[in-house]
């Protein structure tokens, strides 16, 4: 099981703390037999399984998901454990430590609600940056940023490429925040890949961010640019310039008829324009053809993501796009 043991931090009474995943893997070369899931120790009722997707028997090199959070209803430290039992397949354990804080405490939170979902990204091509703001929502100072490192299942599938938490040599003041700016870079096999983001100050307080992306497998055909930022938007409603986005068949062979749709969480906020030679359209052997995006963005206030993904057969490429509203 990793992580084997997790911090959630100071979180409030009556509050709920972040969400962490713990995956349960079968490194062994037969299927586990169906699997338990409980919580267990001397502060288990203050934890709680979120969701559990392991309910039943993992294949040989296979994993699940349990995710576990905080929810404190009395004051104090907490501990407790999380354990995983099959028959056929043993057991594993989890530590799960938290505190309530005591007086004027500090509280980091983000500006992500649950995991960060970084959309579809071809492997070994990076995704729109997405800035994750931290914010003190304690009654007191939370001390220097002491750390912000990625960790999980797989960290090297992310990057860090923006902080200016750390250079708060004071912390943060109470409702004061910073950004960590990461990236996400899937390399290997295609599928899944899953990380967390941990933001900890010198007082203790912490938050952790959950972060994911489906890697796909490079194709024949490529997009360029691989990703674009249609940058601020004045207003809510407000629509951008179209930005082209160029198709290219790299294969001695046409595509077949592909399909282009727009994807990702904020899907909504971009409009493929009158301009699209792509869709229905074979791309021949070295072949291309554009397809036109605006970015006009509903929701005010935030950064805003998706992908442009164009299909042709079992050869998918998708690009990325951001933007945001002040």
């Amino acid at each position: 099981m990793t992580p084997t043991a997790y911090n959630f931090g100071s979180v409030a009474v009556a509050t709920s703390g972040t969400t962490v995943d713990f995956t349960i893997s079968n490194a062994g070369g037969q299927p586990s037999g169906a699997l338990t899931v409980a919580l267990g120790g001397p502060d288990a009722g203050e934890f709680s399984i979120v969701s559990n997707a392991c309910g039943a028997a993992i294949g040989a090199g296979a994993s699940c998901v349990v995710r576990v959070r905080l929810s404190p209803t009395t004051g104090g430290a907490k501990s407790a454990a999380l354990t995983a039992s099959a028959n056929p397949g043993g057991s594993v354990t989890a530590a799960l430590i938290g505190d309530t804080g005591a007086g004027d405490q500090a509280r980091l939170v983000s500006s992500v609600s649950g995991r960060h979902d970084f959309g579809t990204v071809v492997l070994n091509k990076m995704s729109m940056p997405t800035r994750i703001t931290i914010r003190n929502t304690g009654t007191a100072r939370s001390g220097a940023i002491a750390s912000s490192a990625l960790s999980g299942s797989n960290p090297a599938a992310f990057a860090i490429v923006g902080n200016d938490c750390r250079q708060k040599d004071m912390g943060l003041a109470v409702n004061e925040s910073c950004t960590v700016t990461v990236q996400a870079n899937p390399a290997g096999t295609a599928g899944q890949f899953t990380s967390d983001l941990l933001v900890v100050a010198a007082s203790g307080a912490s938050v952790n961010i959950p972060l994911q992306v489906n890697g796909t497998a490079t194709s024949m055909v490529t997009g360029a640019p691989d990703n674009h930022d249609f940058g601020n938007t004045t207003n809510s409603g407000g629509m951008s310039a179209p930005r082209t986005f160029t198709f290219t068949n790299a294969g001695a062979a046409a595509t077949s008829a592909p399909t282009v749709t727009l994807t990702g969480t904020d899907a909504s906020s971009f409009m493929i324009t009158g301009v699209n030679t792509c869709a229905g359209n074979p791309i021949t052997a070295a072949g291309t053809c554009t397809v036109d995006v605006l970015f006009k963005p509903t929701t005010p206030g935030r950064q805003i993501q998706a992908q442009l993904t164009v299909a042709a057969g079992t050869t998918v490429t998708a690009v990325s796009m951001g933007g945001t509203v002040p």
